[in-house]
């Protein structure tokens, strides 16, 4: 009778022991899943790392298809207070979008010292950006790295040093006259990373980006007519940012008494050319 009783305890430990096992197999093989399907999400995004060398031509080959239907800037005629006729411009919806998001948390030249806080704007990026690859299929997103070398060239066209980052600029790319419109995006300052991942959707799917008026201008980095000198315009930036403070206010203070000398300088000219009053 005790051998028998040893003998169904011993069962029902060996069953016990089995399907803790088939449970921990289910428990693995779903997590499994679940990890194979967030990595598929992953790959949904349609990023691309943009350096100095592609990343014109890349942001050129959304414009380069066939014209798409309302696509572009119209001109529309609207009555005007006075009863006339006035011309206004309107952004029709964009064929493609960008967002071009320069960052400095890379593997490359770690010495890089940044402006910003790129460790939290490096994850509202993140967070961010498969949220808006499911909600708008035709939007794209280009990282910049300012450790490597590669993109350096790319950081001199727009202007940028790495003090200046993280920066987060919109795209809207039409194929009706092959143009492509840059804006600047402004995060909010001093919220939490909810709040300005919020204020980042926003802007993209509320199209608030048409509220901020495109770069246009001489030193434009896409078609600007004297964007060739942006990189001596940044070495001249960056020589200032590592000025000492004490060497900037020596130098503002020179330079504004040298100003003030001259101007009491043609004053006092003025006063002795003038003809003498008659008393």
């Amino acid at each position: 009778m005790r051998s028998l009783t040893q003998l169904s305890t011993l069962l029902l430990l060996t069953s016990a022991s089995l399907a803790q096992a088939q449970l921990g197999f289910l428990r693995r093989l779903v997590g499994g899943g679940q990890q194979e399907l967030s990595g598929k999400a992953a790959t949904r995004i349609n990023e691309i790392a943009l350096t100095s060398e592609n990343w014109l031509d890349v942001l050129n080959t959304t414009v380069s298809g066939v014209r798409g239907p309302g696509s572009g800037v119209v001109v529309r005629r609207a009555e005007a207070e006075d009863g006339g006729e006035e011309v206004v411009e309107v952004e029709t919806e964009p064929d493609e979008e960008w967002l071009l998001y320069f960052t400095a948390s890379g593997e490359g030249n770690q010495s890089v010292a940044v402006g910003g806080n790129v460790t939290l704007w490096d994850e509202v990026y993140k967070t961010t950006a498969p949220v808006l690859s499911t909600k708008k299929s035709n939007l794209h997103f280009g990282k910049i790295d300012a450790t490597e070398p590669s993109t350096a060239s790319l950081l001199s066209s727009f202007l940028l040093t790495p003090r200046q980052l993280p920066r987060l600029y919109h795209v809207s790319a039409y194929m009706h006259n092959s143009t492509l419109h840059l804006r600047l995006y402004t995060p909010p300052l001093n919220t939490s990373l909810p709040l300005r991942t919020q204020h980042l959707e926003k802007f993209v799917l509320q199209q608030r980006w048409k509220r901020v008026h495109p770069w246009t201008g001489v030193l434009n980095p896409i078609d600007g007519s004297l964007k060739s000198v942006a990189p001596a315009l940044v070495r001249l930036r960056e020589a200032y940012e590592v000025l000492p403070q004490w060497v900037v206010m020596i130098l503002v203070s020179v330079i504004g008494r040298q100003v003030m000398v001259g101007a009491a300088g043609r004053l006092t000219a003025r006063e002795r050319e003038a003809p003498p009053t008659a008393t």
